[in-house]
C-alpha cells in the first residue's frame, strides 16, 4: 500500500492539517532542531517542480540549483549516506551547469522565447 501513494500525498503529510503525525514522523528525521514546517515548504516546492515536468510546463526559469540542493537536504537529514552517494553520483554539477548557452554576441537564442516565464 505504501508504495502506492504518490508524491503528493507525501507532501501533504508534512502540511499544517497533518500537524497530529508529526510526533510519529520526527524520528525519521535525524537533524537536531528541524521544524515540520521547514520540511512541508520544501516538499511544496519540489512537488510544483514535479507537477511542471509531469505537465510538459517550462522549468528553465525555476531556481533548479536550489532545489536540487532542497533534495539534497531533504535526503541528509533523513540518510546522510544517502546524501553522500547522490552527490557522488550526480551527474550534474550545480550551479555551475549553463542552462541557457550564449551565442558569440553574448545574447541568448531563447531570450524572446523565455520572455513571457521569466521573473521580472
Amino acid at each position: 500500500m505504501i508504495a502506492e501513494l504518490n508524491f503528493g500525498f507525501w507532501s501533504s503529510v508534512f502540511g499544517r492539517s497533518s500537524n497530529h503525525l508529526w510526533g510519529t514522523l520526527r524520528p525519521i528525521f535525524q537533524t537536531a532542531g528541524l521544524k515540520r514546517a521547514i520540511i512541508a515548504q520544501k516538499l511544496r516546492d519540489l512537488r510544483r517542480l514535479r507537477n511542471r515536468i509531469a505537465h510538459y510546463e517550462p522549468i528553465l526559469a525555476q531556481p533548479i540549483p536550489t532545489l536540487h540542493q532542497d533534495i539534497l537536504n531533504l535526503t541528509a537529514w533523513m540518510s546522510p549516506v544517502a546524501s553522500a552517494w547522490i552527490t557522488t553520483h550526480a551527474l550534474a554539477a550545480y550551479p555551475a551547469t549553463p542552462v541557457i548557452i550564449k551565442d558569440a554576441a553574448g545574447v541568448s537564442i531563447f531570450d524572446q522565447a523565455l520572455a513571457g516565464h521569466l521573473p521580472v
